[in-house]
């Protein structure tokens, strides 16, 4: 506690803050003590919600996509490991093309249902 009460009596930017103003205000936090960005509609949270989870499995999608041709590379011309190389490469293709009609569909259904 002693540290954090040290660090905040030699900090610059919280020294300017208290004195330039009656309040604290953190960056990233509003005047209320609220975090701004927040989306009040259900619309664009469910859009931020979808965009995180798509874009996580997107990169995982992409991230399997390059393992799967670094297996194929490393095969060797052994027929099993190519035939699992090309497995992985194909599932994760399909798993982004998932990916893609979900988003498709998200946005639909935001943009046509939650008008």
């Amino acid at each position: 506690m002693n540290r954090i009460k040290k660090y905040i009596k030699n900090n610059k930017y919280f020294k300017l803050c208290i004195k330039n103003s009656t309040y604290l205000v953190i960056p990233g936090w509003g005047t209320n003590n609220q975090p701004t960005n927040v989306p009040t509609d259900l619309r664009l949270a469910m859009m931020n919600i979808t965009n995180f989870v798509l874009g996580f499995v997107a990169i995982i999608a992409t991230l399997m996509v390059i393992y799967g041709g670094v297996l194929y590379l490393t095969s060797l011309g052994n027929e099993e490991a190519a035939d699992n190389a090309k497995r992985t490469i194909a599932h994760a293709i399909t798993g982004l093309f998932i990916v893609g009609l979900a988003y498709a569909a998200v946005i639909v259904i935001t943009s046509v249902i939650l008008v």
